[in-house]
């Protein structure tokens, strides 16, 4: 049976945004990471905003792709994309008011096979979830990293 540990927490309180937030000097004793999202950015754009996902402070864009599955309208759509590191888009202002994303991002330890971050096969220690196109995330944002074993 899988046993789950609340690792960190964190939320964006009150009415200052933040762009970033990282959560460092993960223990590797975990066989995966879970990473639980609930975010809105602070500025307009009518088809979201992406939120990336940056591992162990690797920006390379190559080094990462994206596997995705969005379903925010009556026709769901998929796809793979090379070289782009986002994880989700979020809502911003231009969405109902108080709409805030679910986002879950499952880190398997066969990571350069399931999660997409391919570059090596270093152990995760560090990540940052940071919020595309130079925007913010804004207040009552909250971010969740779990670690598993036996799963």
């Amino acid at each position: 049976m899988a046993a789950w540990t609340h690792l960190e927490h964190d939320t964006i309180i009150g009415g200052l945004p933040a762009t970033t937030v990282t959560w460092s000097s993960i223990s590797q004793s975990y066989d995966h990471l879970c990473i639980k999202v609930s975010a809105r950015y602070s500025a307009a754009g009518s088809a979201g905003q992406l939120h990336d996902v940056v591992y162990n402070g690797d920006t390379t864009d190559s080094d990462y792709s994206n596997t995705y599955l969005i379903a925010s309208t009556t026709t769901p759509t998929m796809g793979r994309l090379d070289g782009r590191s986002y994880a989700a888009i979020m809502p911003t202002s231009d969405f109902l008011a108080d709409t805030f994303s679910t986002t879950t991002i499952w880190i398997p330890a066969l990571r350069w096979c399931a999660t997409l971050f391919h570059e090596n096969n270093d152990a995760i220690t560090e990540i940052s979830m940071v919020a595309g196109g130079g925007q913010d995330f804004v207040a009552d944002s909250t971010f969740d990293l779990y670690g598993i074993l036996g799963a």
